[in-house]
């Protein structure tokens, strides 16, 4: 199969549901391994976060450096979640090939996320303090 035809059924397989998920918030493939009640406005937040991103990167960037960023995102994702190895060989060969200017878009919008979502964690241990 053709990388552009492997990369486009990874992509059809795995499909969470925002930059979120690539940092560890996707949905857990078994009920044992959900989200505890108490760390769902955490997940929720950083969905939240990583959808208005999302919109940002479209906005600003544009659709196609969107599409891209989303792709590395799934293969990532599937990789990750699932030790996907055809995800695995096809991320790389998607790193590999990708311009100056696509790398930093890319690079730039998984450090945005960190960043959303080391302030959706500080929130959430402020929130869980005043519970407490």
């Amino acid at each position: 199969m053709p990388t552009s035809a492997r990369t486009q059924k990874v992509k059809d397989d795995v499909k969470p549901d925002t930059l979120a998920d690539v940092m560890g918030t996707a949905r857990p493939a078994t009920p044992s391994a959900r989200v505890k009640n108490n760390e769902r406005p955490l997940v929720d937040d950083m969905r939240l976060l990583g959808r208005i991103l999302g919109d940002v990167i479209r906005d600003q960037e544009g659709v196609a450096a969107y599409e891209l960023i989303e792709l590395v995102r799934t293969l990532s994702v599937a990789f990750r979640r699932d030790a996907d190895q055809e995800a695995d060989k096809a991320l790389k060969t998607l790193l590999k090939d990708l311009s100056g200017d696509q790398t930093v878009s890319v690079i730039r919008a998984f450090t945005y996320f960190s960043h959303l979502a080391n302030l959706a964690e500080d929130r959430h241990h402020i929130r869980r303090r005043a519970v407490h």
